[in-house]
């Protein structure tokens, strides 16, 4: 993997500047939201620095534009009745829902929130009987027609794969943040798949067909009843910058951006102005504890399309309760 070249220098002003392309942390933008009191607070991460940001949109994104195809996802509607002003996946399930991950510097986004988005569900409506982290790995190594593993993915075909492969475990197949060759080779119908090192074997775990949610009530609705789905927003320099608070994009800064695939948990409303909760990917470091939470209404970033699906779970697999 070949970086750019992003050199920071500290002027007799203090600012931290780059000499040569557009670095991926600025302090002067994440001075400037910290003073105009926007609801949100900003930093500069360590593990950022040094990067640029043509290399944060490749790297810690990784969604490709959806393809046309998409169009023809079925739409998932409901018609509920009132539903609560805020919900937290993590506080309804907490023993089920995934941690936040850490991508790394491989565009794995679109395998990441897929593999989290599914072993969320399956742990929540196995009640909690199948509640394995699954491999994102596998995705990035097995799902390649039409797919870049590190250099990026759809969604709509990580979700095709899980549904026709189907997944592994997480300890199965561990997550490398890089594109190996597959170990094994695809099924249609396999139940188990070979592990390698001591793991022995791992069960397969399949998604139902994708669907696509339209509606802010409907997508409530659906996390409520069946837990966390996956979206894609639209990042801008700002968002690597944010720490706390209720996100909003301003705009400062570079205004390039990329597509990035999330798990969307639940929502609330802070001093009037009311969010979508977000798991990233960026590690616990990141944000408020790798989480995020963006204003319902900004249409530069929030939600742009919201897919759901439901897990594969037998009658058996269920527990009781």
């Amino acid at each position: 993997m070949i970086w750019s070249a992003c050199v920071n220098t500290t002027s007799t002003l203090g600012e931290t500047r780059c000499t040569q392309k557009t670095c991926l942390m600025s302090e002067t933008l994440a001075e400037y939201v910290n003073q105009i009191n926007l609801g949100w607070t900003a930093t500069t991460y360590p593990q950022f620095s040094g990067k640029t940001l043509k290399d944060g949109l490749k790297y810690q994104l990784g969604t490709f534009p959806l393809r046309p195809e998409t169009r023809h996802m079925v739409s998932v509607t409901y018609e509920p009745g009132a539903l609560p002003a805020s919900f937290d996946a993590r506080t309804q399930w907490p023993q089920y829902v995934t941690p936040v991950q850490d991508q790394g510097w491989c565009g794995s986004d679109w395998a990441v929130s897929t593999a989290a988005v599914l072993a969320d569900r399956f742990a929540i409506q196995s009640k909690g009987h199948l509640t394995e982290r699954l491999s994102a790995q596998a995705l990035l190594s097995c799902n390649t027609r039409g797919q870049q593993g590190c250099k990026g993915g759809h969604i709509d075909t990580a979700w095709q794969f899980a549904t026709k492969h189907g997944l592994v475990s997480e300890s199965c197949m561990p997550y490398e943040a890089q594109t190996k060759k597959c170990p094994f080779p695809l099924s249609y119908n396999a139940t188990k798949l070979p592990c390698s090192g001591k793991y022995g074997t791992s069960r397969v775990y399949r998604s139902g067909p994708p669907s696509k949610l339209s509606t802010d009530k409907d997508i409530k609705y659906e996390i409520m009843k069946w837990g966390p789905v996956q979206a894609i927003i639209t990042v801008y320099q700002d968002l690597f910058h944010y720490r706390a608070g209720v996100y909003r994009h301003i705009d400062y800064g570079d205004s390039v951006s990329g597509l990035h695939s999330v798990r969307v948990l639940g929502w609330g409303e802070e001093k009037g102005q009311k969010y979508w909760l977000i798991a990233n990917s960026w590690g616990p470091e990141w944000g408020e504890g790798g989480y995020m939470r963006v204003a319902h209404d900004d249409r530069a970033t929030s939600l742009k399309f919201v897919v759901t699906t439901l897990a594969s779970v037998a009658e058996h697999d269920k527990r009781r309760r």
